[in-house]
């Protein structure tokens, strides 16, 4: 069981050390022009990168089986490098240093959406079938549903009757 746990730690640390890069990213580049049409505040993503990859840890280092909990830590991974390629756009886009690589860093921030909306739609349809499975009615998509439902997650499941 303990051998199964590394890989969680492992990824939510890597989760954390690439928010950490897009955070200092952040804060040397702080002057710089966020482009028009940007979704929410400057920051968003690396805030949702954090609170998804630790909740996916918790939930594969608690059930190291269960799918749900790496779809959110995966989902936390990709918010991590949206928020680092975001940044280090952005320093590359206002003249501040010759950043190596900002082309291909730049196309892989506006790709990057893509897998992150994959893994979300996986985590509903994983959470409607564990709550169809159970016994619960489950009704409109949520995407908050990994800050709203973690304890429902982490309890055991009831014991079956054979």
């Amino acid at each position: 069981m303990r051998r199964a746990r590394w890989p969680a730690w492992l990824l939510g640390a890597v989760t954390l050390a690439v928010a950490a890069a897009g955070l200092a990213l952040l804060v040397w580049d702080w002057s710089a022009p966020v482009p028009a049409g940007s979704f929410g505040i400057r920051g968003f993503s690396g805030l949702f990168a954090v609170c998804f990859g630790g909740v996916g840890a918790l939930l594969t280092w608690r059930h190291p089986g269960h799918p749900v909990g790496w779809i959110i830590a995966a989902a936390g991974l990709v918010g991590a490098v949206d928020f680092a390629t975001f940044e280090y756009g952005l320093a590359a886009s206002a003249g501040r240093a010759h950043l190596p690589a900002a082309g291909y860093v730049g196309w892989l921030q506006l790709w990057i959406w893509v897998p992150l909306i994959a893994l979300i739609t996986v985590y509903h349809r994983q959470i409607r079938a564990a709550a169809a499975e159970r016994g619960y009615a489950c009704g409109g998509v949520q995407i908050t549903a990994p800050v709203r439902h973690p304890v429902a997650i982490l309890a055991p499941a009831p014991p079956t009757i054979a």
